[in-house]
């Protein structure tokens, strides 16, 4: 188990790559530049992260984590309005962190890196983690966004063609 300092070191890293990526875009997601903004030296990253590549799979997690945190919105008794209040949130965290946005979704890169990969397996299921509970929520309620009548399908099913 990580002490207590390594893992601040590995927080700071994260937190500072995060910051870098929002900031910056991509192209400062650079080793050098993560560890001086995390004020610790380059072989931190190899150590706690094993090279750029986990620390770039690591903002994108961080980011889908934050994704999921700014589409968590109260629910209300209206499955049509929560849809709607949960899409503009969505549309919002994308057009103020395009960048991340673009990372954790692989339709951009760090220097050749992709996270998720498309030969990742695990892929589907990050992208499929975007079909948020809220979302999820509004198909479970039986209700169907674009008649207002129930709807006996699975609620994932139902929700995503609705997204």
């Amino acid at each position: 188990m990580p002490s207590q300092t390594e893992r601040s070191v590995r927080d700071e890293l994260l937190h500072a790559a995060v910051a870098l990526l929002d900031d910056h875009g991509p192209d400062a997601l650079q080793t050098r530049k993560v560890a001086g903004a995390a004020g610790t030296s380059t072989m931190a990253v190899y150590t706690h992260f094993g090279g750029m590549r986990a620390l770039i799979a690591e903002v994108a997690e961080e980011g889908l984590r934050q994704f999921d945190a700014a589409l968590t919105l109260p629910q209300t008794d209206d499955p049509v309005a929560d849809l709607l209040a949960t899409g503009m949130a969505y549309r919002r965290y994308a057009i103020e962190r395009p960048h991340m946005y673009r990372l954790m979704f692989g339709s951009t890169s760090a220097h050749g890196i992709n996270a998720p990969s498309g030969n990742n397996p695990h892929a589907d299921y990050r992208r499929d983690r975007a079909a948020h509970p809220q979302l999820r929520a509004c198909g479970a309620r039986g209700t169907s966004v674009d008649a207002g009548r129930p709807d006996q399908r699975w609620p994932r099913g139902c929700t995503t063609e609705r997204w």
